[in-house]
């Protein structure tokens, strides 16, 4: 997160198969303009396997998301499964797509 510079950052686990994930994508693209203008960055992370990846790949750059996009692992899955549980007290997995929207300072502020 501190990589990516000062303003708010919107990490976004999405999925290849996740029809509600494109919708959002498709969203994101739309209003680009007006979330860059507002110094957002939003950071893609697809949580499919490596089997996905290339798919994934050209998702993202067919809606523009690659710039700062990335694919998870077992590790991040695990931690943000227990970030979520410390905040919701619920542990039935990540639904996707599920963003998580950090303030300047890389706070956590709001779970989406």
């Amino acid at each position: 997160v501190a990589d990516l510079g000062p303003g708010p950052v919107l990490i976004n686990l999405w999925g290849v198969n996740c029809v509600n994930c494109l919708k959002e994508f498709g969203a994101f693209q739309r209003r680009a303009q007006q979330l860059t203008g507002r110094g957002l960055r939003i950071v893609a992370l697809n949580t499919d396997g490596p089997e996905n990846r290339a798919r994934a790949d050209e998702m993202l750059a067919k809606f523009g998301m690659q710039q700062h996009a990335g694919h998870t692992n077992d590790v991040f899955m695990q931690a943000l499964e227990a970030v979520l549980y410390e905040v919701l007290g619920t542990s039935t997995g990540t639904p996707l797509p599920t963003s998580l929207l950090l303030d300047a300072q890389g706070q956590l502020c709001v779970i989406y």
